[in-house]
């Protein structure tokens, strides 16, 4: 089994809006291409409240695949959430 790289981190929506993060992706390719990360952790409310609070994510990616991406020996990675009123 390849060695894995886990990148995690925190997002949230616009704090006027109360619309919770529903979706984070990450892009290795600078934005050609984008992957769903692989656990989001996110505060459960009914579907019509507001939330005012952080997901977590984390993605889980092998070393080989990362590899892959290196330029010069670097990886950049580029991540983007996604609120449930599908604001970016």
């Amino acid at each position: 089994m390849d060695d894995q790289i886990s990148i995690e981190g925190w997002a949230h929506p616009d704090g006027g809006t109360g619309s919770q993060v529903t979706q984070v992706q990450l892009s290795f390719d600078n934005g050609a291409t984008w992957q769903d990360a692989s656990t989001l952790e996110m505060e459960q409310k009914r579907a019509d409240a507001k939330v005012f609070s952080w997901t977590l994510w984390q993605h889980r990616i092998s070393l080989q695949q990362a590899k892959e991406y290196a330029i010069d020996g670097n990886i950049t990675v580029k991540v983007r959430a996604i609120a449930k009123d599908g604001t970016i």
